[in-house]
């Protein structure tokens, strides 16, 4: 007789070195902003991270959700045998373990209408089908010897790229959280099994969501705070956006003008970092809730609101300056 566990984990295996086209129309992740495909050869960090982005992320997203319906048809399976032996004897099976793991493996099935779900729970409006984008375009420079140059050069080149495959990436652990937590809820009431808990299972489970969605989410934030929301322009369009402003600052009359938009540029440069501030900070709220981390929440929150603060700096250095009667900056009144 077939072993029908060692069959469905080779079927896993087999399935998830197979591109799939079963997920195709809801992830579209593409290296294309509307200023230029990633640039060939591969000699800067800008396009190490377009091209990174643009050729990984897309067949990660694809493997996590194909292996979570072969997962998800495994727990079906698993689910229906451990409900057959409910009714056995010996009492060592529960009925409310075997409908978890039959629930479990729905779920799994159903991978993109479950992230659906809990975007729905938390009052997202339907923000699954997006695309993440940030093409490099041509290479520009500012003209400018101080540390401001250096860091608005970075803004130019490389923040956008970087920025885009930061949400790609949060999208692909935020896809592992949410099938890594209903994995775990599959392993509730199961006899010799030692799961985390259910509230820990929650918040991996809401976590995971907010990462899939973490356009809509760093918005929700940032608004709790009064900072205006931000489209998705303002993290994958950031190469457009300073190129720009780099061709405006070249043939600037002003000295304070260049300065200004020498400053705006720099400030672009702070947005990757705080996404990358932000979607720690969540993780960071994860493992304090499963136990597996010796950090307090309070450093998760902390992270969560600087990552915003950082994504929004433009907006943060004029309230900063005004509270303190500083003013001086020509786009706080622009």
């Amino acid at each position: 007789m077939i072993d029908m566990t060692k069959f469905f984990y080779g079927f896993l295996a087999a399935a998830t070195l197979l591109p799939s086209a079963l997920f195709a129309q809801s992830v579209t992740v593409s290296g294309d902003a509307g200023v230029g495909e990633c640039l060939t050869p591969v000699d800067t960090l800008g396009s190490f991270f377009c091209r990174f982005q643009d050729n990984t992320t897309l067949q990660l997203i694809t493997l996590i959700c194909s292996a979570s319906f072969i997962i998800g048809m495994f727990l079906v399976w698993r689910g229906l045998v451990r409900l057959m032996k409910v009714t056995d004897a010996s009492g060592q099976e529960p009925l409310s373990g075997a409908l978890m793991t039959l629930g479990s493996g729905v779920f799994m099935v159903a991978f993109p209408a479950t992230i659906m779900v809990g975007v729905a729970t938390i009052g997202a409006p339907g923000v699954w089908q997006f695309s993440i984008s940030g093409g490099l375009g041509p290479g520009g420079a500012v003209q400018d010897d101080g540390f401001i140059g250096l860091v608005a050069n970075f803004a130019v080149n490389a923040a956008g790229p970087l920025s885009t495959l930061v949400l790609a990436l949060s999208v692909v652990i935020g896809l592992f959280l949410v099938a890594s937590s209903i994995v775990d809820l599959s392993k509730l009431n199961t006899p010799n099994s030692r799961p985390p808990e259910f509230g820990a299972i929650v918040v991996k489970f809401a976590v995971g969501v907010a990462l899939v969605n973490i356009f809509w989410l760093v918005g929700v934030v940032g608004q709790t705070f009064g900072i205006s929301a931000n489209g998705a322009g303002h993290f994958t369009e950031i190469t457009a956006r300073t190129m720009t402003y780099s061709r405006a600052a070249a043939s600037a009359d002003s000295l304070a003008t260049r300065a200004d938009l020498i400053l705006r540029i720099a400030l672009a440069a702070l947005i990757p970092f705080g996404l990358i501030a932000f979607v720690r900070g969540l993780l960071i709220l994860k493992d304090s809730a499963g136990g597996t981390r010796q950090v307090s929440m309070g450093a998760g929150f902390t992270h969560i609101v600087g990552g915003v603060a950082l994504v929004n700096a433009e907006a943060m250095s004029c309230a900063i300056m005004n509270t303190f009667g500083v003013g001086g900056l020509a786009f706080c009144t622009g």
